[in-house]
């Protein structure tokens, strides 16, 4: 993963890590197989093989050339068979590959097929949400960029070759938080297409948002637009008959969770014409007042918080 280097002292120049933001995973994954249907020919269950091997392939040729080779999940329209749909169903409800972003892009174009969400017990769904695919993390979230960056912010002026050098590697830093997101569109319109499998009732819709704000803070980019999704989906809440008691105690449990969890990620860095450089933070997380005020919305109150 691409990130700063450590400062060596508060003289040394602030550097990007040479290896490859998404070239340099070394990918040792292992293709879990779908279970075996008797009714089902091995003709059959062999489609989903060759079909995980092509899109495997694909999503390793993207991370080669950092540019992914569709934008949306088009694989039913290229491949040439069927593929049984409880095999299909298998495949998105576990995780394909080690790697995050080879597994979000198997499941992602899997979901061209627009395969039926299966019926699940709450341990098994857990267990789905467990499995939710992992987002690529923010390059600058990454704790040695903040700790580099805060040692030449506190630097009074740079000389004129430096300060050229600090840009250009901020640049560069810019150009591999791009990369990151664009390789997350996988991950993220996955987690888009459950969402709108789930529909807009019950406890699911609700506990499938806040497994999606756990991956954002895991990976240390803004909870901010995630957020705002829980507190309207929490809002609407209220008028669901199909939400019991035991319902909105197990959801409200499940927020209480993230309380704690927090990722400081650097939101800008400014380059002053005296050649001094000013660093802004921001965070990923939930605090308690987040989880107040989703509580409140889940019991039908309405607060200026």
């Amino acid at each position: 993963m691409m990130n700063f280097a450590k400062q060596r002292s508060a003289s040394s120049r602030l550097t990007v890590f040479a290896c490859a933001f998404l070239v340099s995973v070394t990918v040792h994954g292992t293709v879990e197989a779908a279970p075996t249907d008797p009714v089902q020919s091995p003709e059959k269950h062999q489609r989903l093989r060759e079909a995980r091997r092509l899109l495997i392939e694909e999503a390793l040729e993207a991370q080669k050339n950092e540019l992914l080779p569709t934008l949306s999940p088009d694989f039913a329209k290229r491949f040439a068979h069927q593929i049984p749909l409880a095999d299909l169903t298998q495949a998105i409800l576990v995780r394909t590959h080690r790697d995050p972003f080879v597994d979000a892009y198997v499941r992602w174009q899997l979901t061209s097929f627009d395969p039926p969400l299966p019926q699940l017990s709450d341990q098994e769904f857990a267990v789905f949400m467990d499995a939710i695919p992992a987002l690529i993390p923010n390059p600058r979230a990454d704790p040695e960029v903040a700790s580099a960056l805060e040692q030449l912010e506190d630097l009074l002026v740079l000389s004129a070759r430096r300060f050229q050098r600090v840009r250009d590697d901020v640049a560069q830093l810019d150009r591999r938080t791009d990369l990151a997101e664009r390789f997350n569109e996988p991950a993220m319109s996955f987690a888009e297409w459950v969402q709108d499998k789930l529909g807009k009732t019950g406890p699911r819709p609700r506990q499938w948002l806040l497994a999606r704000c756990a991956a954002t803070i895991g990976a240390g980019w803004s909870t901010r637009s995630i957020k705002t999704k829980i507190t309207r989906q929490f809002t609407a809440s209220v008028d669901d008959q199909s939400l019991t008691t035991e319902h909105r105690r197990l959801i409200v449990q499940q927020a209480q969770r993230l309380v704690g969890s927090k990722r400081r990620f650097v939101k800008d860095v400014t380059f002053l014409a005296n050649r001094t450089v000013r660093v802004t933070f921001s965070s990923s997380g939930v605090d308690r007042d987040d989880v107040k005020r989703w509580s409140d919305r889940l019991a039908g109150i309405r607060t200026d918080r």
